[in-house]
């Protein structure tokens, strides 16, 4: 893709506008056949494609670039490859390739609701003198480190099934908060005594070897808790919190901007207080906001798709889909003329 190319996957060839496009249903696939599969060029978006049976899926060349509603899997090195530049992923799915599910020599990247799971080395491995910034997202069975962090932040994620959940290493500060990193073989390591920045609001429990290597036990220390997070289902790879899940309302919420949602596209801060981990829990009985009465009539127009994990919350017909009925209740509910919620 040359440098300022924009380009856009997920048609089924009757829409009118991108809006209506439904990427995960209608799939367009770039297939690499063994090879390299494709070149991202500066300032360039990639938006709606499965990237799959590569040697190196994408190659970021000089960075400044926009990967977004992307799978990418079945590459037999790494899959998504970035030198230089400021980089960001969001929405993306990168699993079952051979090594790093994304790896930065060195420049800028920032992720937001992606998911890393089972790649054959790290899920995210950023080098050198690379930042980054990690939200909202789900990193599970990866082969050795789930985050390979050398300076920025991990906020609001779920890191778990990994041989070391996030190492950190001496090429920068690292700021790790309102995470869940459990079931690890290492839980958080510290790498050559290298500076810790902010270690505050996350459940650190249950990793094999130790929940805190070559660094001293945050448990009970800022926040910091190490309790089982009681996942909804954990051999079934569901890392949604039950009602009872000590990560709920224990989070930091001067870390939640405006408008900020959760790795299933859920709104944070739900409950008096964000929770921990990538999934904010959607039981309580909060009420609806205008927003989401908007939201509820795009979907039912078919102008946007809804998430699985906000699907509970739109569908108050309770018939497993979004239509006007289920937008009118909703605005009912915001106008006050029903019971909110």
């Amino acid at each position: 893709m040359r440098s300022g190319l924009r380009l856009y996957g997920g048609f089924s060839g009757t829409e009118t506008t991108r809006d209506q496009r439904n990427w995960k249903t209608y799939a367009t696939i770039l297939d690499g056949a063994a090879k390299d599969v494709v070149q991202v060029g500066h300032n360039a978006v990639l938006d709606g494609f499965t990237v799959r049976n590569g040697a190196r899926g994408v190659t970021l060349m000089y960075g400044d670039t926009s990967i977004a509603n992307c799978v990418v899997t079945g590459n037999s090195t790494t899959a998504i490859h970035g030198s230089g530049g400021a980089t960001s992923l969001t929405d993306c799915t990168v699993t079952n390739n051979s090594y790093h599910g994304l790896y930065l020599d060195f420049g800028t990247a920032t992720v937001t609701r992606c998911e890393f799971r089972a790649n054959g080395w790290d899920g995210i491995n950023a080098h050198l003198t690379a930042t980054l910034n990690v939200t909202d997202s789900l990193v599970s069975g990866n082969t050795r480190k789930g985050i390979l962090l050398c300076g920025g932040y991990v906020v609001n994620c779920t890191v778990t099934g990994n041989g070391t959940g996030i190492e950190i290493s001496p090429d920068g500060v690292n700021h790790v908060l309102n995470s869940i990193i459990a079931f690890n073989g290492t839980g958080i390591n510290r790498f050559n005594n290298c500076v810790i920045g902010d270690i505050s609001c996350n459940d650190v429990y249950g990793n094999t070897s130790v929940n805190y290597g070559n660094m001293t036990d945050q448990t009970d220390l800022n926040g910091n808790i190490s309790a089982d997070p009681l996942f909804v289902n954990r051999s079934g790879g569901d890392y949604r919190l039950q009602a009872t899940s000590p990560c709920a309302d224990t989070g930091i919420d001067s870390t939640v901007v405006h408008g900020q949602t959760d790795y299933a596209g859920l709104p944070r801060i739900v409950g008096a207080h964000v929770d921990m981990g990538a999934h904010e829990y959607a039981g309580r009985a909060t009420s609806y906001v205008l927003p989401e009465a908007v939201e509820a009539l795009r979907i039912a127009a078919g102008l946007k798709t809804v998430s699985a994990g906000y699907l509970p919350r739109l569908d108050l017909e309770t018939d497993g889909s979004i239509r006007i009925p289920d937008a009118a209740r909703i605005a009912r509910k915001v106008a006050g003329t029903d019971t909110n919620p």
